[in-house]
């Protein structure tokens, strides 16, 4: 199955819990900080829009840019139920973070839920990295968060459930994570039970997601090479450095 087909279905559901207001605050106050105000924003890994509706209220107008043609259709359809004033400042396309190219620039890109982490082989990591460049406008900022090596090392991931309901319907997420620690690589192998209100199963899911996880030397090392001048790294949501307490961390890139 592909990653986030089906499952796009469950994903709000899902992430109901999610801060997304905190996390644009948290955004958009980097970006500030470092003289960037709100104009044309680039969302590499967009989802279902939860994060660009909010950017929007921020002042930002943003291009959502997403692998899965699932994921964008969840996100039309939220934007189809806001107002217009919010609706004009969107556009959601369909494109791979690792080959995409609009033709234009916009003053900062971010990518965000892990989407870097996504990119599991070297390669990929690069060609995603040059993707941000090459959207940036002269002074441009990068924001990007990802899974934090050291922690991964140190604590490990164990497996979880998770469950949700509908009104008609129970959906059961069991993800049984395998790493692979000489790929710098978390392998999810998540499996979706739906069953009714009485108990019996309508349907199963499988999907596997392999997720790298990130050191902050290879950031800057990829950084450099792709021509960003500067970098800090922050604990996510916090203006602390990681630490080995940081499942996810966030690092911020400049052109200036």
């Amino acid at each position: 199955m592909t990653v986030f087909g089906e499952y796009a279905g469950w994903y709000d559901l899902f992430y109901a819990d999610k801060d997304y207001r905190a996390e644009v605050d948290y955004v958009h106050g980097l970006l500030w900080d470092r003289g960037v105000a709100p104009g044309k924003l680039l969302e590499i890994g967009c989802g279902t829009g939860a994060h660009a509706e909010l950017f929007i209220e921020q002042g930002w107008r943003v291009t959502g840019v997403d692998l899965s043609e699932e994921m964008l259709s969840r996100a039309r359809s939220r934007f189809e139920k806001l107002g217009v004033g919010i609706r004009r400042k969107a556009r959601f396309l369909q494109g791979d973070a690792r080959t995409l190219d609009l033709g234009e620039r916009f003053d900062a890109v971010v990518s965000l839920f892990h989407v870097m982490s996504y990119q599991a082989g070297q390669d990929d990591l690069e060609m995603a990295m040059a993707t941000a460049k090459r959207h940036l406008e002269p002074g441009g900022i990068f924001v990007f968060d990802f899974w934090y090596g050291p922690t991964v090392l140190t604590q490990l991931p164990e497996p979880r459930i998770r469950k949700v309901e509908t009104p008609n319907a129970v959906v059961r997420r069991f993800a049984t994570p395998h790493l692979k620690e000489n790929e710098n690589i978390v392998e999810v192998n998540y499996d979706f039970i739906v069953s009714d209100k009485a108990g019996h199963a309508i349907e199963e899911l499988t999907e596997i997601h392999r997720m790298r996880y990130l050191f902050l030397p290879e950031i800057r090392q990829l950084a450099v090479a792709c021509g960003f001048r500067t970098m800090k790294a922050f604990d996510w949501l916090s203006n602390e450095p990681p630490n080995r307490g940081s499942w996810n961390a966030c690092a911020v890139l400049s052109l200036a």
